[in-house]
Protein backbone atom coordinates (compact mmCIF):
# COMPACT_ATOMS: atom_id res chain seq x y z
CA UNK A 1 0.00 0.00 0.00
CA UNK A 2 2.74 2.49 -1.20
CA UNK A 3 1.79 5.66 -1.47
CA UNK A 4 4.24 7.85 -4.23
CA UNK A 5 3.71 11.36 -5.26
CA UNK A 6 4.96 14.95 -6.49
CA UNK A 7 5.17 17.47 -4.78
CA UNK A 8 5.59 21.05 -6.33
CA UNK A 9 5.35 24.64 -5.42
CA UNK A 10 2.40 25.89 -7.38
CA UNK A 11 1.69 29.78 -8.06
CA UNK A 12 1.78 32.11 -5.10
CA UNK A 13 2.27 29.63 -2.23
CA UNK A 14 0.23 27.05 -2.82
CA UNK A 15 1.50 23.77 -2.14
CA UNK A 16 0.47 20.91 -5.26
CA UNK A 17 0.35 17.18 -5.28
CA UNK A 18 0.05 14.54 -7.70
CA UNK A 19 0.07 11.19 -7.81
CA UNK A 20 2.40 8.51 -8.82
CA UNK A 21 1.75 4.84 -9.62
CA UNK A 22 4.03 2.37 -11.59
CA UNK A 23 4.44 -1.54 -11.14
CA UNK A 24 6.55 -3.42 -9.18
CA UNK A 25 10.41 -2.92 -10.24
CA UNK A 26 12.75 -5.90 -10.94
CA UNK A 27 16.48 -5.47 -9.52
CA UNK A 28 19.28 -6.93 -11.40
CA UNK A 29 23.15 -7.27 -9.99
CA UNK A 30 25.35 -4.49 -11.46
CA UNK A 31 29.17 -4.19 -11.49
CA UNK A 32 30.52 -1.04 -10.07
CA UNK A 33 33.29 0.28 -12.40
CA UNK A 34 33.72 3.81 -11.08
CA UNK A 35 33.34 5.76 -8.37
CA UNK A 36 34.02 9.05 -7.61
CA UNK A 37 31.83 9.91 -4.51
CA UNK A 38 32.22 13.46 -3.12
CA UNK A 39 28.89 14.23 -1.77
CA UNK A 40 28.76 12.33 0.95
CA UNK A 41 32.24 14.40 2.30
CA UNK A 42 30.81 17.68 1.29
CA UNK A 43 27.90 17.27 3.62
CA UNK A 44 30.06 16.44 6.10
CA UNK A 45 29.10 12.89 6.63
CA UNK A 46 31.59 10.26 7.58
CA UNK A 47 32.81 8.06 4.50
CA UNK A 48 31.11 4.62 4.11
CA UNK A 49 33.20 1.89 4.72
CA UNK A 50 33.39 -1.11 2.39
CA UNK A 51 32.32 -1.42 -1.01
CA UNK A 52 29.53 -0.23 -2.06
CA UNK A 53 26.09 -3.02 -3.16
CA UNK A 54 24.70 -1.46 -6.72
CA UNK A 55 22.29 -2.72 -8.89
CA UNK A 56 20.14 -1.53 -10.96
CA UNK A 57 16.59 -2.07 -13.02
CA UNK A 58 15.72 -1.87 -16.86
CA UNK A 59 13.08 1.16 -15.55
CA UNK A 60 9.36 0.84 -15.59
CA UNK A 61 6.10 2.95 -16.99
CA UNK A 62 5.17 5.69 -14.76
CA UNK A 63 1.94 7.01 -14.46
CA UNK A 64 1.19 10.31 -12.81
CA UNK A 65 -2.05 12.05 -11.82
CA UNK A 66 -3.23 15.43 -11.83
CA UNK A 67 -2.02 17.67 -10.24
CA UNK A 68 -4.25 19.47 -6.76
CA UNK A 69 -3.62 21.62 -4.46
CA UNK A 70 -2.90 20.27 -0.92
Amino acid sequence: SARWGLYSKGFGTSLRYAPVDHETWILHNATLEHLEDTLVLAAGLPVPIGIPHVMYSPGVSVRIGLPHSV
